[in-house]
């Protein structure tokens, strides 16, 4: 039996043993909680310095593949160099001895020629290719515009875990970034040889250069191909016409036929051959005038076409006759001038109104028969099936997929046009596009060709494929304004205002509304919206090195960057006017499909204003219009009357007064004039309003060295990095 105290003893004993044994529970647990602590620790600066390395990295981006052969491609090495420097430049504690990672170059060294970095890009470009599991790094494509990189190992010592056996851990840490450019790529083509053919035609003086003329473009669908001439038909309009402002004696002893009739599609010019008579005894004919208005003309109608009317001084019965009249119907009088021997006088007789001659006079074509430098391109969509409604979803939320230029097509046109510079001509620049080392790189069967149509790639394609056969009006119309319901979903038109919020940038900018009778509201910003003030207050243009002149564009890789440019609002990106597009070196030439190779991409405005004070703005569709007109046999100076040129304007002569209207800032008057009452040019958007759809689309191209540089903050619409311009690089993992 034990005694009291033998079992105080007893008692005192057992609470040391437990005292003893939770003293060293506790002393392990700090040593783990000391020891795990500096392994977070360790972790957060691998993360901190990786983070930091693939962003420096990716400014590098992109490169020209995702596969890393034994020997790196230059762009590849390039980017991996970076990542290198910036690991051997910031090393984190531990990774010392757990790889070869090379001394830091000394300040201001170039570290490209430093070998140890040199070597060291190598080796993570080595062990990233193998896929296998190394201390030392590895680096990786997942896509051209993307770069993941594993830092080398960092050994964390443990220091209490010895007591546990455990020495210490390797720790590494991972991270990727991805370089971006600000906005969307829409599915449109634009053909550098188009542009240039079409600016060669102006009438620019001896002394205009390429870096001295901006071409002021246009999408639209077709090739420039004229229609088939139409035919003059008989008129079943049986509207009264006034006709009393003829002066006439009242009899009508004359008649008139119409004996032939043509139409050029490409002048929208009327040939009109009349027969007539007259029988009034004893008088003899000195001069016959043929008098035409549109049909259902009133006293009261002052205004409109033909109000005048049009008067045709006939030299011979059968002589035909060329006048320029825009669809519809219309009606012929003659008015015959006669005189009398015997009696002496001089009288003026017409044919009964009632027997005039009424003909109907057919549309000679749309928008899309005249040459515009822009096409729709077919791109596919996911959870699409519909090219046609594909295009119209792209258009209004921009490609799903990344676009890429065609490899060495970009550096063949830099080589072919080594000296185009201030002063080039238009003319040799020109010339120089059809040389056989660019127009060889097409999208024909070789292994570089990543086709964009029909089906859908994820791997960057470097062809897009354009139908100059089928007229995309519809769903350009679709895409810019109207919206729809489609596979995916409800989609809003690019430019619709939104339901809440202000619909322009300049808030105190009217609207679009009801555009040529399409039912909404739409946005209306002008480029001249985004320019900032200059010290006097007054707008501060852009000068003549970073406007979209001519020769900008014949050397599609410069600048591939540039600093920031500050005379743009940032603004600017998230405008649903701004877009990218891909351009394409060869002509939209013969109606049809097929695919063309991307040499480089544009940042793009809609816009109905082409702001510059320092380069010539030459709307190329309004010239198109200019050269079909003539050459479909209407005179110079009748055609720009028929624009509605001023009489200021034609008192300067035919060429000066055509290059005055090619110059403006706004050329939707002229066109209006022209294309007939049915057409309206509105926001940079020519409407067809008998058919309620856009026919074509006023659009200016920059340099991308207009572009400002983004902020941190921008939170506006992104796409894969195109190669030029302004780079946004994010960590994405």
């Amino acid at each position: 039996m034990l005694t009291r105290g033998r079992r105080e003893r007893d008692r005192g004993a057992v609470t040391i043993l437990v005292a003893l044994f939770t003293c060293l529970v506790l002393f392990l647990v700090a040593a783990l909680t000391v020891d795990l602590g500096n392994t977070w620790a360790r972790r957060g600066q691998l993360q901190l310095q990786v983070d930091r390395a693939v962003k420096f990295a990716a400014e590098r981006l992109p490169v020209d593949s995702t596969t890393v052969a034994a020997t790196p491609s230059s762009t590849q090495l390039t980017v991996a160099e970076a990542a290198a420097y910036y690991l051997a430049c910031h090393p984190v504690s531990g990774q010392a001895s757990q790889s070869t990672i090379p001394t830091c170059p000394a300040a201001g060294a170039d570290y490209t020629a430093d070998p140890g970095i040199v070597a060291f890009a190598q080796r993570l470009l080595d062990n990233g290719r193998t896929g296998a599991t190394s201390p030392g790094g590895a680096l990786t494509f997942p896509t051209v515009n993307q770069v993941s990189l594993v830092t080398p190992r960092a050994l964390v010592t443990y220091g209490f875990g010895r007591l546990a056996g455990v020495t210490g851990s390797g720790q590494q840490r991972n991270a990727s970034a991805v370089v971006l450019s600000p906005g969307q790529v829409l599915p449109i083509g634009m053909s550098l040889t188009c542009m240039a053919n079409a600016v060669g035609t102006a009438p620019l003086g001896a002394g205009d250069t390429a870096s001295t003329v901006m071409p002021v473009n246009y999408l639209s669908d077709g090739t420039g191909t004229p229609l088939t001439n139409p035919t003059v038909t008989t008129s079943t309009d049986t509207t009264p016409t006034y006709w009393d402002d003829i002066s006439q004696s009242g009899s009508h002893p004359a008649t008139i036929s119409l004996q032939s009739s043509s139409i050029n599609s490409a002048s929208g010019l009327v040939t009109l051959t009349f027969g007539w008579a007259s029988s009034r005894t004893g008088w003899t004919v000195t001069a016959q005038q043929i008098f035409i208005r549109k049909a259902g003309y009133t006293s009261t109608s002052t205004t409109g076409a033909y109000a005048g009317p049009v008067v045709l001084g006939l030299t011979s019965p059968t002589a035909p006759y060329s006048v320029r009249l825009p669809p519809g119907n219309y009606e012929a009088l003659i008015r015959v001038t006669g005189t009398n021997a015997t009696l002496t006088q001089t009288d003026t007789w017409t044919n009964n109104p009632n027997q005039n001659v009424k003909f109907t006079v057919p549309d000679v074509g749309q928008l899309a028969h005249y040459v515009a430098c822009a096409r729709p391109a077919q791109s596919p969509r996911l959870g699409i099936a519909s090219d046609s409604d594909a295009m119209a979803v792209n258009i209004a939320q921009g490609l799903d997929h990344g676009l890429q230029a065609f490899p060495g097509l970009a550096d063949a046109v830099d080589g072919t046009h080594i000296g185009v510079g201030a002063g080039t001509s238009v003319a040799s620049a020109t010339s120089l596009l059809g040389s056989a080392g660019i127009t060889a790189l097409t999208c024909g069967t070789n292994t570089a060709v990543k086709k964009d149509y029909p089906t859908r790639r994820t791997d960057e394609p470097n062809c897009v494929h354009v139908d100059t056969a089928t007229d995309w009006s519809a769903e350009v119309t679709k895409g810019l304004l109207t919206g729809g319901t489609f596979a995916t979903g409800s989609v809003t038109g690019r430019l619709r205002c939104p339901t809440s919020g202000n619909c322009n940038y300049n808030s105190s900018r009217a609207v679009l509304s009801n555009p040529g009778g399409i039912s909404g509201t739409y946005n209306d910003d002008h480029f001249s919206d985004f320019i900032k003030s200059g010290p006097s207050g007054g707008p501060s243009y852009l000068s003549d090195p970073f406007l979209m002149a001519l020769d900008l564009m014949i050397s599609p890789t410069v600048p591939l960057l540039t600093p920031p440019n500050t005379t743009l609002q940032t603004a600017l990106y998230s405008s649903p006017r701004f877009f990218w597009a891909p351009y394409v070196v060869s002509a939209w030439t013969t109606p049809g499909a097929a695919d063309y190779s991307v040499l480089t991409f544009r940042p793009v405005f809609l816009t109905s204003d082409a702001s510059s004070t320092i380069t010539t703005p030459i709307d190329t569709l309004l010239l198109s219009l200019i050269n079909s007109s003539t050459s479909g046999g209407l005179s110079l100076l009748d055609t720009l009357t028929a624009f509605g040129a001023s009489a200021s304007c034609l008192a300067m002569g035919a060429s000066a007064c055509e290059l005055s209207m090619l110059k403006q800032n706004d050329v939707s008057g002229y066109l209006g004039s022209y294309l007939g009452a049915t057409t309206v040019d509105v926001g940079g958007l020519v409407i067809d309003s008998a058919a309620a759809r856009i026919r074509a689309a006023r659009i200016m191209t920059l340099t991308p060295g207009a572009l400002p540089a983004v902020p941190d903050s921008y939170t506006g619409p992104t796409t894969d990095y195109l190669g030029v311009g302004p780079k946004i690089v994010r960590l994405t993992r």
